[in-house]
């Protein structure tokens, strides 16, 4: 797999000066923990826990605090200034600079990936390596390939999904196609849409807040998302279990996924 490394320092130096910055990391990290708590079958707390691109740290140390996670998680980051700011703002987390691909450590037990697949090319083959070192994975992908956004690039108010995508996204998701992507290697525990509302960013324009609105309108019939956007968040457990890893779960008392 490839990464744009220049391009993820650069979005680094643009995105930590952001003034919601800090709202939006923790607004999802709570979204996450509240999906998550209902599935976590680690009750007592002791678990690995880390996230992959989780920048300066901010999402990872809001959720393992709110989960009140034991054991010190781990950030896999790219960009090295993410790495320098987080360190100095979140000693408790450790943070790895590289390619988790690469990886070739322990087994986590979960794993965090918010906004993280839509970046990288080959995204099945990403989420396929994701499975075979996490047990779980708590993930929130964009939902931007819809009537919407469609509209938007029409108008020129977007670009569109490649090198030009403001956020380097290199695909775009339907609920559905981001469910199939999912279910080639995990099994999807839970599933909830977040609108682009909910993400921390406060309505501040007379559009926005009429548009916001609407949306709260549509959400009672679950048109939100579908119609204008926001992403998925999902608790998946890995399909992909080796013959330590049935041990494992014996031991600690939980059920394996699947049987050899």
């Amino acid at each position: 797999m490839s990464f744009d490394e220049k391009f993820y320092d650069d979005w680094a130096r643009t995105h930590l000066s952001e003034p919601n910055r800090e709202q939006v990391m923790k607004t999802t990290a709570r979204i996450l923990h509240e999906l998550w708590k209902k599935q976590n079958p680690f009750k007592n707390g002791d678990y690995s826990c880390a996230e992959i691109g989780g920048a300066e740290g901010t999402l990872l140390n809001e959720f393992t605090a709110l989960a009140k996670v034991k054991r010190k998680p781990t950030n896999f980051e790219l960009s090295k200034n993410f790495i320098v700011v987080g360190r100095k703002k979140h000693p408790k987390i450790n943070f790895v600079q590289g390619d988790f691909s690469k990886y070739n450590g322990p087994k986590m037990d979960l794993i965090i990936l918010s906004d993280i697949v839509e970046h990288i090319p080959e995204d099945a083959q990403f989420l396929n390596s994701v499975a075979k070192k996490a047990g779980y994975v708590l993930l929130k992908i964009p939902i931007e390939k819809l009537p919407y956004s469609f509209l938007l690039n029409i108008l020129g108010k977007s670009k569109p999904v490649g090198k030009n995508h403001p956020s380097g996204h290199l695909h775009a998701y339907t609920i559905n196609s981001a469910k199939r992507l999912c279910e080639q290697d995990f099994e999807i525990l839970a599933m909830r849409q977040i609108n682009f509302f909910e993400a921390g960013n406060p309505p501040k324009t007379i559009a926005s807040k009429i548009l916001n609105t609407v949306v709260k309108l549509l959400k009672i019939f679950k048109l939100d998302v579908t119609i204008f956007g926001g992403a998925l968040a999902m608790v998946l457990k890995s399909k992909i279990k080796m013959k330590n890893d049935i041990k494992n779960d014996v031991l600690r008392g939980l059920k394996p996924a699947v049987s050899l």
